[in-house]
C-alpha cells in the first residue's frame, strides 16, 4: 500500500479521535492501530498509531478488564522481535505515563514495573535500553509514593537473589534510576538496606566474574554517595570502602575510573576536616594507605589515551593527598607504629617499589616532583595539561618551605615547554606554563631568577644541539 496515502488516512483518523467521535466502528480501529504500532514501515504511522491507541483508552468508555488487556498488549510487546517495533511500543507506553491519571497507573503498576526492569538488562539494543531507562524514570515520577515504595522493596529483595544474577543487575540499574527520579527523603529511608546489599554483591566472587555486574554495583554506590554524601562518613561504610580499594587497580577502565571518582567524593567530603578529628582507625590512617593511593594515581596519569575527566579526577585526588601529608606530616610516621593494621589488597602491575617501607613526607614530596618532571615532558595533550594544572595548584597551596628546594627542578620543566620552540605542547599547556613561570618568578629575587632561568635555558638548548 502507498505509505503517503496511509499517513493521510491515519492523520484523518487521529483528528476523528481528537474530536471524540463515537460510532461503533471506532472500537474496531484499536485492532488495526495496535498492529500498526509494531509492523508499519513508516515511523510517522507507528507514532500516530500509538497516539490513537492511547487516546482510545483515555477518552472512550472501556471496561477494567479490557483496559488491562490493552495495557498487557503493549508490555508484552516490549520483547517484540524487531527494534523499531519495540521502540514504538516504548513511545506509546511513555504517552500512557504522561497522560494517564495517577490512580489508574497505581492500579496497573505491576503490569509495567516487572517487564520494564527485565527489559532494562535483556534488550539487545542500546538505544532501546536507554529508552527503557527513560520509561522507568517516567514510571516512578507518575505513580504514588506508596506504590513507589513497594517497587523499591521488590528491588531490595532482588538484590539478595544471589542465584539470579540478571535479577540483581536489573535491581542495581533500576535503583540508580530511582535515585534520579524519587524525592531524596523517600529513597534515604531505604539506604540502610540498599547499601549493605550492594557491598554483598561486590564481595561475591561468582557474581562479579563479569565486569558488567561489578560496574553496575560501584556505579550505583557512586550515585548514592553523590546524592547522600554523609553516608560515606558512617563507620561501617568507611570500612567497606577500604576493603574495596583494590578496585582502583581493576583492569577495566570504567571500574577503575568509577572507584577513583568515589575516592574523590570522599576526599572532597573530608577535605575541610582535620585528620585528628576523625577516628583513629579511619581507613586513611591504615598502614601505607596514602602512599599506596598517591603512587597509584600518579602512575594512572601516565596511561595512554586517558580521558580528560579521568585525568582531572586523578589530579584532584593527588592534590588532596599531598595537602593532607603536608598539613599532617605526623600521619605518615604514625602509620609505622600501627599494629595489626589492615593491608591493602593489591591486584595490579604497579608494585614497582617496596610498599613495605613507608617513606617520610619529605621523601614523598621529592618522589612526586621527580614524577611530575617526567609527566611534564609527556606530549600527550591531556597528560601534560593536567600535570601543569597540578604543578600550579601545588605551588599555590603548598607552604613555600616545603616546595622551595624543588623550585629549580620545576622551573626546568616549565622552561622546556616555554622556550623550546619545537616542543609540541598545546596552546593551553603553554599558557599554564607561562602562569607557573610567573608564579615561580614571584618566589625569587629578580637577579637570581633571571640567572637561574638563563642557565636552565642555555643547558636545554645545549642538549638540543648535541642531539641534532
Amino acid at each position: 500500500e502507498d505509505i503517503n496515502n496511509q499517513e493521510i488516512a491515519f492523520s484523518l483518523l487521529k483528528c476523528l479521535i481528537d474530536k471524540r467521535v463515537v460510532v461503533p466502528e471506532i472500537y474496531d480501529i484499536v485492532k488495526k492501530t495496535s498492529s500498526m504500532i509494531l509492523q508499519s514501515n513508516s515511523e510517522v504511522i507507528r507514532s500516530i498509531s500509538g497516539y490513537i491507541y492511547v487516546n482510545l483508552l483515555i477518552y472512550y468508555p472501556i471496561s477494567p478488564i479490557l483496559l488491562r488487556k490493552r495495557i498487557l498488549f503493549l508490555v508484552n510487546n516490549l520483547k517484540y522481535e524487531f527494534e523499531e517495533g519495540r521502540k514504538s511500543v516504548m513511545e506509546t507506553i511513555k504517552i500512557i505515563f504522561d497522560r494517564f491519571p495517577q490512580q489508574i497507573l497505581d492500579n496497573h503498576a505491576e503490569l509495567f514495573f516487572l517487564p520494564l526492569t527485565a527489559q532494562l538488562v535483556n534488550d539487545t539494543s542500546a538505544p532501546c535500553r536507554e529508552t527503557v531507562a527513560v520509561l522507568l524514570k517516567c514510571y516512578f515520577n507518575s505513580i504514588s509514593i506508596n506504590i513507589a515504595e513497594n517497587s523499591i522493596k521488590f528491588l531490595i529483595y532482588w538484590l539478595k537473589e544471589k542465584e539470579k544474577p540478571l535479577l540483581i543487575r536489573a535491581s542495581l540499574q533500576t535503583i540508580l534510576i530511582v535515585i534520579e527520579s524519587i524525592a531524596s527523603n523517600v529513597v534515604e529511608r531505604f539506604l540502610i538496606e540498599i547499601i549493605p546489599n550492594i557491598f554483598a554483591v561486590i564481595k561475591e566472587p561468582k557474581l562479579i566474574e563479569k565486569w558488567e555486574m561489578l560496574y553496575a554495583s560501584i556505579l550505583l554506590l557512586e550515585k548514592i554517595f553523590i546524592a547522600f554524601p554523609s553516608t560515606m562518613l558512617i563507620k561501617t561504610i568507611q570500612d567497606w570502602l577500604f576493603e574495596l580499594n583494590h578496585l582502583i587497580y581493576h583492569n577495566h577502565n570504567w571500574i577503575c575510573a568509577c572507584s577513583i571518582r568515589i575516592c574523590g567524593l570522599y576526599f572532597g567530603l573530608i577535605k575541610n576536616k582535620t585528620i585528628s578529628s576523625i577516628e583513629k582507625d579511619h581507613w586513611l590512617t591504615y598502614e601505607n594507605q596514602l602512599w599506596f593511593l598517591l603512587y597509584t594515581f600518579i602512575k594512572y596519569l601516565t596511561r595512554e589515551r586517558i580521558d580528560q575527566s579521568f585525568a582531572e579526577q586523578l589530579v584532584k585526588n593527588i592534590i588532596f593527598i599531598i595537602m593532607t601529608i603536608s598539613n599532617h606530616p605526623n600521619l605518615i610516621s604514625q602509620q609505622n607504629q600501627i599494629k595489626n593494621s589492615k593491608k591493602l589488597f593489591i591486584k595490579s602491575k604497579l608494585n614497582l617499589i617496596d610498599f613495605g617501607i613507608i617513606p617520610q613526607p619529605t621523601d614523598i614530596i621529592q618522589w612526586l616532583i621527580d614524577e611530575i618532571a617526567i609527566l611534564a615532558k609527556n606530549l600527550e595533550v591531556i597528560i601534560q595539561e593536567n600535570t601543569l594544572k597540578m604543578i600550579a595548584a601545588l605551588i599555590t597551596r603548598l607552604p613555600q618551605s616545603i616546595l622551595e628546594p624543588y623550585y629549580a627542578k620545576i622551573l626546568k620543566s616549565i622552561c622546556r615547554i616555554i622556550y623550546l620552540s619545537k616542543q609540541a605542547s598545546s596552546v593551553l599547556a603553554k599558557n599554564i606554563a607561562q602562569q607557573i613561570f610567573e608564579l615561580l618568578k614571584s618566589k625569587f629575587k629578580a637577579e637570581k631568577f633571571t640567572e637561574l632561568t638563563n642557565n636552565i635555558v642555555g643547558k636545554l638548548h645545549g642538549k638540543r644541539k648535541q642531539r641534532s
